[in-house]
């Protein structure tokens, strides 16, 4: 996460720029100001292993 996020971003703009219909539903998002350090934890764990990013050498913000 280093280096950024402009590849995944990338990517996904490309894919929205291919398509014809875009449809979005979320059942497992939580508004920033109701997540808690966990499920934040959570979520960017889950974002580090499906885009099998690169984190050694960051620190730590979970106390």
């Amino acid at each position: 996460m280093r280096h950024g996020q402009a590849a995944v971003q990338d990517s996904y703009n490309q894919l929205v720029a291919e398509s014809r219909l875009i449809r979005h539903f979320e059942t497992g998002h939580v508004p920033g100001l109701l997540q808690t350090a966990d499920h934040a934890g959570r979520v960017l764990t889950e974002m580090v292993e499906l885009h099998n990013l690169d984190i050694a050498g960051l620190r730590s913000y979970h106390q």
